[in-house]
């Protein structure tokens, strides 16, 4: 079953790094204005070599904030931002792909912001 941040006023705050399918399968969703704010912490979405991980932003207004962004780093990892309004925003180095299978998709006039992104 995903985590799902739905609606204006839903968010979840991370303090520390945050993993979404590290060595099993995790997704998290963000929509309807929810937000995610991981503040400067870095989100790894599959990690280990067996970790399948994530990330969708749909419908109007959804946010997901981090420092670094790692997609697919030994696994497999998605992340689909759609929905006007919808943004990703990372204020640091982020990767697609690092020795895994990584895949973004922006669709719609979903937005994405990267200071950095290696691939």
């Amino acid at each position: 079953f995903p985590v799902t941040i739905d609606g204006s006023g839903s968010y979840l705050t991370a303090s520390t790094t945050s993993f979404i399918g590290d060595s099993g399968k995790g997704r998290l969703v963000v929509t309807n204005g929810g937000d995610f704010n991981g503040g400067a912490q870095t989100v790894n979405m599959g990690n280990a070599s067996v970790g399948e991980g994530w990330l969708e932003s749909v419908v109007a207004g959804s946010d997901f904030t981090a420092g670094a962004i790692q997609v697919g780093l030994s696994g497999k990892a998605h992340v689909r931002i759609n929905g006007s309004g919808s943004r990703l925003t990372s204020s640091g180095t982020s990767t697609v792909g690092d020795s895994g299978v990584g895949r973004m998709w922006i669709q719609g006039s979903g937005y994405r912001s990267i200071i950095s992104l290696f691939s």
